[in-house]
């Protein structure tokens, strides 16, 4: 008899916060005008008037408050840089990097991605800015995907989420998403192989399809080490 595993659950929000400080000198009156200004400009690219007020600090850290709740934040931006790692994604001299954000699937401006995602995407850059002085300088062009875009990616991206199923107690590990299918290949089927964030470790984790990897490269009775430590 097959054992019978409970419904698949997907993520119903995100909650993880990143939170990033820069050391700067104690603002004076003209910068700290500077600086409320620029959140001004954070909260409304980012259609958020009705959900934060602005409430920099004297010490030039740029602060939002959340009006329902009352908690003060920092606007969540997560960044990282493939090419620091792989010159050979980019020509010499040059880099590229990834920034992301949560963000709603349905705005509640009633506004289309496709029409808001370059403003939201400037907001972003804007937020960036508060840490990278020289992002301006630097910046040759950017592409921005929104959750539409990410769900028109794939149908697996359901309303905009690239992180899988959700990591619950009996979706993690070697049970992800199901025990069945959590050893990187389909029983049954010769060949046939899984990889994504529905597969051990889950989303957000680069370099993920690892698992996968080695997994065919046994099947095939390939050194993975090998394969992995030769430079194309």
């Amino acid at each position: 008899m097959r054992p019978v595993y409970p419904p698949l659950h997907a993520f119903r929000s995100a909650t993880t916060r990143l939170v990033l400080t820069a050391a700067t000198l104690p603002a004076t009156a003209g910068t700290l005008a500077a600086d409320k200004s620029k959140m001004d400009r954070m909260i409304t690219r980012a259609n958020a008037s009705d959900v934060f007020e602005n409430q920099t600090q004297e010490d030039g850290d740029l602060v939002a408050r959340h009006r329902s709740t009352g908690v003060t934040c920092h606007f969540l931006l997560g960044l990282g840089s493939l090419s620091m790692f792989d010159d050979t994604r980019t020509p010499p001299g040059k880099g590229i990097a990834h920034l992301w954000d949560y963000a709603p699937y349905e705005r509640p401006d009633g506004m289309s991605w496709d029409d808001a995602k370059e403003s939201f995407a400037r907001s972003m850059l804007e937020r960036l800015g508060v840490y990278v002085a020289n992002l301006d300088e630097v910046l040759l062009d950017f592409h921005c995907d929104s959750p539409v875009d990410m769900e028109r990616t794939s149908p697996s991206f359901m309303r905009g989420d690239l992180h899988g199923i959700a990591t619950t107690s009996y979706q993690r590990g070697a049970h992800r998403p199901t025990p069945d299918l959590g050893q990187y290949r389909v029983p049954g089927i010769e060949r046939l192989y899984l990889v994504g964030p529905f597969q051990y470790p889950g989303g957000g984790v680069f370099g993920a399809g690892r698992g996968t990897a080695i997994r065919i490269c046994d099947d095939l009775k390939i050194n993975f080490d090998n394969v992995a430590g030769a430079r194309v």
